[in-house]
């Protein structure tokens, strides 16, 4: 049982009901109690008849009766052997249906009269409108499927959207060598907006026969063929015209002549249209990406232009843009996140990244060993050491009393004036360099460093470039050594090291402060 109201707006007045009580209670103070909850009882009910009423109360009952259409194919390519035993099939459901039960037939072909088409959507669109409102309902299809006028799918669809029972009864099995299905419908996963389309389908039958190919673009027909089956895969290629973008259902159907089943007449694909491709240009002075940005645009690419400084550095910012090129872009100038996250962009989402020579690219520019190299199809140094000369650098480093002194003092030491000292010792400065130096070797270039004041003598002799610890530990502890190296142990002045700033290691000059 279901209830439901034609007017349900009228509903609310149902607050009349407490209404009522309450002033009933408030006014008749000299009624018996029997007597007044009687008498708001009879008002209540009354008052809720009334507005049950006006809302248009409906009772709906379920009906015990079943009311079942029987739809016969009687087409050309069923046998009349084939015609008698669907009939056989009607008249013993009908003489088993229950007292009360309902029954109607349907005869189709191309239409209820003429016989020389099949044209199931058609009977099954004719079933449907013999159906009374009450009761259950149930439509029993006796054919072959071999459909070939209409879609018999949209009106079976039509059928369970109205909670009518829909049975096949196959007639014809006799032919089961014909078999056609569709294997495979290829469409590609994404486009750009302006390209065409190539479906390619894969027809598979079991026999020589004629059938209907028919494409489906978003429920639109967009090219139906002839074609000819032969026994085995067919391959057909339906070129589809420019679409808009956005997501797009490709639907193909094939309808044979000769044919068992059509469950397997059938197959879906799909594809995204994308709008017009975004690139980055970054590039490292004003005006080096206007040509490269010109040839886009001329190619209907939109276009982003920013400085290094302000390339995005998060995946989630980069990710928005189809490729990313660089113009001669030093690595120095690019966020450190933003770096980080170009391999990632490059390995994980597929996109592409260009890098635009110059002055300050590449080697000169400070690629080699960072993120930015791993993204890049190359490498800043040589990988054939075959081919590849090897570097034998000396540095010679000055150890005397003044470049103990902060880099930003007079190096005047006969200077009449006293400076306050800030920043980092000269000696410091030099063991960076000579740290950062190593770093851009290879282990087949040779390292020295001659450390000198009134005399030269070798902190390093001229060998294969050693470990970062065994060269701090050869060039002195004093100061700060590189970012990211480990700090040397205790000096021993007497070794020979790079020790600078030492007044003992030169005559003290008399005019010194």
């Amino acid at each position: 049982m279901a209830v439901s109201f034609i007017y349900p707006s009228f509903l609310w007045l149902f607050i009349l009901i407490p209404l009522t009580i309450a002033l009933g209670i408030a006014g008749k103070r000299s009624w018996r109690q029997a007597r007044l909850w009687l008498n708001l009882g009879l008002r209540s009910l009354l008052l809720a008849l009334i507005v049950l009423a006006l809302a248009g109360l409906q009772i709906h009952l379920p009906a015990p009766t079943l009311s079942v259409v029987f739809v016969l194919d009687k087409s050309d390519s069923i046998s009349p052997a084939d015609q008698a035993a669907g009939e056989d099939y009607i008249r013993q459901a009908v003489h088993e249906m229950p007292g009360g039960d309902k029954a109607a037939g349907v005869v189709f072909g191309k239409d209820a009269l003429v016989t020389t088409r099949t044209d199931i959507a058609g009977a099954l669109q004719l079933a449907l409108a013999l159906f009374p409102e009450e009761g259950a309902k149930r439509i029993v299809l006796l054919s072959d499927g071999r459909e070939n006028l209409n879609q018999a799918l949209q009106q079976a669809e039509i059928a369970g959207m109205q909670d009518i029972e829909l049975r096949f009864y196959p007639l014809g099995a006799d032919g089961g060598t014909a078999e056609v299905q569709v294997e495979r419908l290829d469409a590609p996963v994404e486009i750009r907006e302006g390209q065409s389309i190539d479906l390619q389908v894969s027809i598979g039958s079991t026999v020589s026969t004629g059938a209907t190919l028919q494409v489906l673009a978003d429920n639109e027909l967009v090219e139906s063929r002839e074609v000819q089956l032969r026994p085995g895969s067919n391959l057909y290629t339906i070129h589809v015209p420019e679409i808009k973008p956005g997501f797009h259902r490709f639907r193909v159907m094939i309808v044979p002549d000769r044919d068992n089943r059509l469950q397997n007449n059938e197959s879906s694909a799909f594809t995204v249209v994308q709008g017009p491709p975004s690139v980055l240009l970054v590039e490292g002075e004003a005006g080096e990406a206007r040509n490269l940005e010109d040839a886009l645009l001329a190619n209907k690419v939109k276009t982003t232009l920013l400085t290094p400084e302000h390339l995005p550095g998060t995946l989630a910012e980069l990710a928005q843009y189809d490729a990313i090129a660089l113009v001669d872009v030093p690595a120095g100038r690019l966020p450190v996140s933003a770096m980080e996250a170009l391999p990632v962009y490059v390995r994980d989402l597929g996109k592409a990244l260009l890098t635009v020579g110059g002055e300050n690219a590449y080697g000169a520019g400070g690629y080699l060993r960072t993120p930015l190299e791993t993204a890049l199809p190359v490498n800043m140094d040589v990988q054939s050491k075959e081919r590849e000369a090897n570097l034998a650098l000396v540095l010679a480093v000055d150890k005397s009393g003044s470049m103990g002194r902060c880099h930003c003092d007079n190096p005047d030491l006969n200077q009449t004036y006293t400076a306050s000292e800030s920043g980092l010792p000269k000696g410091d400065i030099a063991k960076e360099a000579i740290m950062r130096s190593a770093s851009a070797l290879s282990q087949q270039d040779l390292l020295g460093v001659v450390a000198f004041d009134s005399l030269a003598r070798w902190a390093f002799p001229v060998d294969p470039l050693p470990d970062a610890a065994t060269l701090e530990n050869a060039i002195g502890c004093h100061g700060s050594p590189g970012k990211g190296h480990r700090a040397p142990q205790a000096c021993h002045p007497a070794d020979g090291r790079l020790v600078v700033g030492r007044r003992s290691d030169r005559p003290r000059d008399q005019n010194a402060r």
